[in-house]
């Protein structure tokens, strides 16, 4: 509060702050303050004008969508542990059988589990929540690996077209796989519902320059920032 106060008066500008007391009964009361330093004509600091909101059931309730989302996430991940595990069991007993068909379902099912996973990590992130951010986990890939994944997992998910990506070039790039992933799956449905009318077999190219990646389907792009 001290540093807010601060800043406000050498800046000469609003602060805003959050601070509990004490009520008759014992309890802490929230209260969210809101202020602005005032000046004398010659310079001199006069005081602060000021008003304060009662934020107490803001802030309970908050605490209890954390405390909720918290659990919930706990909740899903032992089932989805498990599931993974089956997964892995059957597949390798589909890969004994010499069945490829149904251990690269099941691999690709595999790979949807542990996306949801990854989400769930990011659910339990609280300090993200608190903060009113998404939780974006960054890590080095290749997007073109990425491009390929998503052309593999529309062969499975949409059965009335085929959608065929020209041959990427590697290009590393530093973001959320996942979330870049979920991006990649939708704008493949978009071309989809563009272009439906025209060809049961829709054509793509994927070109990535500075940061940005741009699908096209005819000389129409489609463009996503990742930076």
């Amino acid at each position: 509060m001290i540093r807010n106060f601060s800043t406000a008066l050498i800046e000469k500008k609003t602060c805003e702050w959050e601070f509990r007391v004490p009520d008759n009964q014992n309890r802490h009361r929230w209260l969210l303050a809101r202020g602005m330093p005032r000046f004398r004509f010659y310079g001199s600091f006069a005081g602060y004008i000021s008003s304060t909101v009662a934020i107490t059931e803001i802030k309970e309730n908050e605490q209890r969508k954390n405390a909720f989302i918290s659990m919930v996430s706990h909740e899903f991940k032992t089932p989805l542990t498990s599931a993974i595990s089956y997964i892995q069991v059957s597949q390798n007993k589909a890969l004994t059988c010499g069945d490829t068909l149904t251990s690269g379902m099941l691999e690709r099912a595999g790979k949807q589990l542990r996306k949801m996973t990854s989400i769930i990590n990011g659910f339990l992130n609280l300090s993200w929540l608190e903060s009113g951010k998404i939780y974006i986990d960054r890590q080095r890939f290749d997007i073109s690996l990425l491009i390929k994944e998503a052309e593999e997992e529309s062969m499975v998910s949409i059965s009335s077209h085929q959608l065929v990506f020209q041959r990427a070039t590697m290009s590393w790039v530093n973001a959320d796989r996942e979330k870049i992933g979920q991006v990649i799956n939708k704008i493949c449905l978009v071309m989809l519902s563009m272009f439906f009318i025209f060809s049961m077999r829709v054509k793509a190219s994927f070109e990535y320059v500075i940061g940005r990646f741009r699908f096209f389907k005819k000389q129409v792009p489609i463009k996503y920032q990742i930076t």
